[in-house]
């Protein structure tokens, strides 16, 4: 077996019990995750543009761990626009104005 290590950020204001079980449910779905030892989440820290999670499981085989992220990832994307939790980016506002002339 080989532990997979997925990072996603949400939105402040995201209810994370439903981000949990929603990671949760993502990861047993895949065909390449195993149930035992059963997939875990951990809200890791306070980030700038959202807060963290880790999604912690074990695929079948370390050949099988390309597929399984890539599973994941897609799977994470389509629940949870589908649930309205939104996936942060940073974002940065840019204002331009003119010295008028001496």
């Amino acid at each position: 077996r080989f532990r997979v290590r997925v990072p996603i950020s949400v939105a402040y204001g995201s209810d994370i019990d439903r981000v949990e079980e929603l990671l949760k449910e993502i990861a047993l779905k895949n065909e390449y995750v195993v149930e035992k030892p059963s997939p875990r989440v951990r809200f890791r820290r306070f980030g700038d543009s959202g807060l963290e999670f880790e999604l912690l499981c074990w695929v079948i085989e370390p050949r099988y761990k390309g597929r399984a992220v890539h599973y994941l990832n897609s799977e994470i994307y389509r629940r949870f626009a589908e649930e309205g939790i939104e996936i942060p980016y940073p974002k940065m506002d840019i204002y331009l104005y003119r010295r008028e002339k001496e």
